[in-house]
C-alpha cells in the first residue's frame, strides 16, 4: 500500500545532496539571486525528499537546497516520500527540464547513467522510465558518443547543441578540432559550420578524384572563397 506524502518543515543539516544530482553546473549568478530571494522570502516552493531512517535524500529541489545553504538557513520546507515509494531518476529529469534550461550535455550524462544503472542498457527502457522519445534520447546519447572536446565545449555551453551534431561529422580529427576552435571564438551558427564541413568533404573529394587521375570541374569561387575564409577564422 503506497503511503501517502507528508509536508513538514525539517532542519536542513537533516537533508541530503542527492548523489547523482542531474544539473552538474549552475549559473553562479542565478544562484546568488535566488540565495537573496530565499533570504528575503524563503522557499516558496518546497523540496521533494525521500525519506532513508532519520535523513532526507534530495530528489528534486536541489538549487532551492543550495541557495538556501548560501541564505543561512537552518531549516527547509520538504515534500516527503516514503523510502522506496519515489522514482527519483524521473521526478529528478522531469523538474528540471522545466526549469533553468538544461545543458544538452547533462542531460546526456544523465541519461547514460540511468541507461546503466536502471535500464541494464537497454534504450527502450530508457525512454519508457523517463518518459522519452526513442530520437530525443538517442541524439543525447551519440553526443556523449562523439568527440570529448566537443562534448566538453557543449557542456561549458561555449557551442550550442546544433554545431556540437555538425562537428561530430567531422570525420578528420584534425580538422574538427579546428573547426571547434574557431566554432567557440567566432561563435559560429550552425548552418556556417555546416558550410564548413560540407565544404571541407568537396575538398577532400576533389583532392581523392586528383589522385585517381579523374577530370575535375573547377570549384565555384564562391565556395572556395567562403572555404578559405572560414578555414582562416
Amino acid at each position: 500500500m503506497v503511503q501517502p506524502c507528508e509536508l513538514r518543515t525539517v532542519k536542513i543539516s537533516l537533508v541530503d545532496e542527492p548523489p547523482e544530482p542531474i544539473r552538474q553546473t549552475f549559473d553562479e549568478q542565478s544562484l546568488k539571486d535566488l540565495a537573496a530571494s530565499v533570504a528575503e522570502v524563503g522557499i516558496l516552493q518546497p523540496i521533494l525528499v525521500e525519506r532513508l531512517g532519520e535523513r532526507y535524500q534530495i530528489h528534486a529541489g536541489h538549487r532551492r537546497y543550495l541557495a538556501s545553504i548560501m541564505a543561512g538557513r537552518e531549516e527547509i520546507p520538504v515534500v516527503i516520500y516514503p523510502e522506496g515509494q519515489c522514482d527519483g531518476d524521473v521526478v529528478k529529469f522531469h523538474e528540471n527540464s522545466w526549469r533553468e534550461d538544461l545543458n544538452p550535455a547533462e542531460e546526456a550524462d544523465w541519461f547514460s547513467g540511468v541507461l546503466e544503472r536502471a535500464c541494464g542498457g537497454d534504450v527502450d527502457r530508457l525512454c519508457k522510465a523517463l518518459h522519452l522519445n526513442r530520437p530525443y534520447a538517442e541524439d543525447r546519447l551519440l553526443l556523449r558518443a562523439g568527440d570529448p572536446d566537443v562534448f566538453k565545449a557543449l557542456r561549458e555551453r561555449k557551442i550550442r547543441i546544433g554545431v556540437a551534431r555538425e562537428l561530430n561529422k567531422v570525420k578528420d580529427l584534425a580538422t574538427r578540432k579546428m573547426f571547434l576552435d574557431a566554432a567557440f571564438k567566432g561563435g559560429a551558427t550552425v548552418g556556417l559550420v555546416e558550410r564548413w564541413r560540407i565544404d571541407h568533404e568537396d575538398l577532400l573529394a576533389r583532392a581523392t578524384a586528383a589522385l585517381d587521375g579523374q577530370m575535375v570541374a573547377p570549384m565555384p569561387y564562391q565556395a572556395m572563397q567562403t572555404t578559405l575564409v572560414c578555414f582562416v577564422c
